[in-house]
């Protein structure tokens, strides 16, 4: 029992005199300097106004030289299918048509079939197509992607 207590005791006090020496926080500039950040914040706020009810997974931004590729992975509700997901893709695509370091765009869908969250729908666009959307719909979409993949589900 002594020596139970011994451990506790100085356990107790090892917490207790625990400093967090030595971290070094990263200030805003630095931050906002980061390749890829300020693109990331501008896909994540494109995607909160127009996906409210899709969850984002990840956002991935690849700085190529001046231009970047950005890889946005969401997972979509239990009741997918191509129509709405090309719908919601149009949406996203159609905002990021304002970001000047783009240079491809691949949203890729993932839905909630079964328990291993398969990806059922990848469209990847550069920037002049992407330019091209305002004078189309959704359903141009396929034809224009310079990749195009969708699960046999869909």
């Amino acid at each position: 029992m002594l020596i139970l207590a011994i451990f506790v005791i100085a356990g107790i006090v090892m917490v207790i005199t625990n400093k967090d020496e030595g971290t070094i926080e990263p200030s805003d500039e630095l931050i906002n300097k980061t390749p890829g950040y300020s693109t990331m914040i501008k896909v994540s706020e494109l995607v909160s106004a127009q996906q409210l009810e899709k969850s984002l997974l990840n956002i991935e931004v690849l700085p190529t030289g001046e231009t970047e590729d950005i890889v946005l992975e969401i997972q979509g509700n239990d009741f997918v299918n191509e129509e709405t997901l090309l719908k919601d893709s149009y949406n996203i695509f159609a905002g990021a048509v304002d970001i000047q370091e783009l240079n491809t765009f691949t949203i890729v869908w993932y839905a909630k079939l079964t328990p291993d969250n398969p990806e059922v729908l990848r469209i990847t666009m550069t920037k002049d197509t992407i330019a091209q959307l305002k004078q189309n719909s959704y359903l141009i979409l396929p034809e224009l992607a310079e990749l195009y993949e969708k699960h046999s589900t869909l």
